[in-house]
Parts: structure tokens; sequence; C-alpha cells
């Protein structure tokens, strides 16, 4: 079940967390700190799934629609492929080459998401997952869902979609219960920003600096 270290110079540093957690906000503190200390060039901040996923009917259909027809299975098929191929295309590349990696959202996302979802035996998915790079650091942004559902629902660009909010409940509890399980570091974003981010700060340069990381 577990994924291996990558073996590579560079560092990987993964953020999850539900949509209005925090997430973006902390990716955003990170990337201006570490431009303060490397060359834009030695930074890689990328997304999971990337945009190629995001815009295929099965996903808009389960993201945007309440819609009994979508097999989650096949969702997940098509998120593990994705993260797949993204590790051999982007991430190891970079990670060889002694780049810092930073991956919005990584395959943490899918398993509480699955396990929401009731899909709890998925032992294939396990399989598939060891071969992708294990994170240097994995960061979850958590916040109380009643929190992250109303910070959502503020969005002028929300207002119109569809949020299931039993869904949104259940993947909260679930990436807690990773933390533990997975070694996620929690940082609670319920903070001020900057509050928040001065625990990622000194977690990253502990790993920067040798002396912490996966």
């Amino acid at each position: 079940m577990s994924m291996q270290p990558h073996q590579s110079p560079g560092k990987l540093i993964a953020m999850c967390g539900v949509d209005g957690s925090g997430k973006s906000t902390m990716i955003e503190l990170l990337y201006k700190e570490l431009l303060t200390r490397y060359p834009s060039e030695q930074l890689v901040f990328t997304k999971q799934p990337r945009d190629i996923v995001r815009e295929m009917d099965i996903f808009k259909k389960m993201m945007y629609t309440p819609n009994p027809n979508v097999d989650y299975r096949a969702v997940l098929l098509l998120t593990l492929s994705e993260r797949m191929q993204h590790a051999h295309e982007e991430i190891i590349p970079a990670l060889r080459e002694g780049k810092i990696v930073v991956s919005d959202r990584y395959v943490y996302t899918s398993i509480a998401n699955m396990r929401a979802r009731g899909y709890l035996n998925e032992t294939w998915f396990f399989d598939v997952m060891k071969y992708l790079p294990k994170p240097d650091l994995v960061f979850l942004a958590n916040v109380s869902a009643d929190l992250s559902i109303s910070r959502v629902k503020e969005r002028e660009s929300e207002k119109d979609c569809y949020l299931n909010e039993n869904l949104h409940r259940d993947v909260t509890e679930q990436f807690c219960k990773l933390v533990d399980e997975m070694g996620i570091i929690s940082i609670d974003t319920t903070r001020s920003p900057m509050k928040a981010f001065e625990d990622i700060k000194v977690a990253v340069d502990g790993l920067l600096n040798g002396t912490g990381g996966a």
C-alpha cells in the first residue's frame, strides 16, 4: 500500500484539503516564500488532476451535478491514470533535476473521496498507487466542514455550482483519518493565513535544511 521514497535530489511537497479549506492560499504563500530563496526555474508548482481530466465529461458530471449514472470507479481509474502519467511526465523528471515540486492535491485526495463514497475495499487502487513517488512532505489544510462549506458558498464563481454537503463532510472526516495513517501534517487553517503558514514554513525549512521530511 505504501508509496516508496523517490530517491531523487529534488523535493516533493503536496498540499491537500477540501474546497474551502484554505489550501490554495497556503500554496500561494509557499510559492512566495520559496521564491525568496530559489530562482523560479528551480520551482515546479503543479496540480492534480490536470485540466485535461477536469474538462472530461465524466469528471464534470461527478463534480458539478448530482449524477447517479457515474460509476465512481471509472473516475478513480481516470484520475489515477492521470496521476501516474503526470508523475512520469512532470514530477519525476523535475525531482531528478533537483527541483522543488509543489503539488496542489495528490493521491490522498482520491483516497479520502473514495472512502467517503463507501469504496472501502479497492485493493487494486493501492496496488497501482505504490508506483507513484512518495512526497517528502504532505500537508492537509484542515478546517471544519461547516467553515469550508461556508467559504465555498461565498465564492462568486461557485454560486451556481452543485455542492453535495453531506459528501463534503464525509471527505473532510476521511482526510482527518489519513493524517495519522499516512503521515500527513495537519495545518489548522481556521487561523489567519500567515499564522497557519508559519507551521508549513517550519516543516519546509526542516526538509530543505535536511532535518525533516519523509
